[in-house]
């Protein structure tokens, strides 16, 4: 399963103080996040997950999901709103034995939360619902 390349570059779109502080981030976004709810939502299956943006998951597995044409919105918020992360992302399942895609899906995974929450909390949030979408795929 790929690596969700979250940008390293846009460290001050998000409000960190630091590229190192934001590549941190995106490391827990994917292995405490993502692969791990991807995990918990499927338990039974196995899995080969890049470790790094540059790093390819396991060739010997059936099928493999890559990422493409993903962005962040962030959606602050106001004192009518509590803010909410917006992430459109095209996601490509393909048969790796084969070496062909499958299909492709192009979805919206939104991170709406409670009062209080920060960047990262909706993130995390927007990630919940992605992992969730594709478990539901795969079973």
């Amino acid at each position: 399963m790929d690596w969700l390349d979250l940008k390293e570059e846009d460290w001050v779109v998000y409000g960190f103080s630091s590229m190192n502080e934001w590549r941190g981030v995106i490391r827990e976004m994917n292995i405490d996040g993502f692969h791990k709810f991807i995990k918990e939502f499927l338990p039974r299956k196995e899995f080969s997950f890049a470790a790094s943006n540059s790093d390819e998951p396991g060739k010997d597995m059936e099928l493999g999901l890559k990422f493409s044409d993903y962005s962040i919105t962030n959606n602050r918020p106001t004192p009518f709103l509590p803010g909410s992360i917006e992430l459109p992302i095209k996601i490509h399942f393909i048969d790796l034995k084969a070496n062909k895609e499958k299909y492709t899906v192009s979805i919206t995974s939104c991170g709406y939360n409670k009062w209080g929450m920060n960047f990262e909390e909706r993130l995390n949030s927007a990630l919940y619902n992605l992992a969730f979408f594709i478990a539901e795929k795969l079973k």
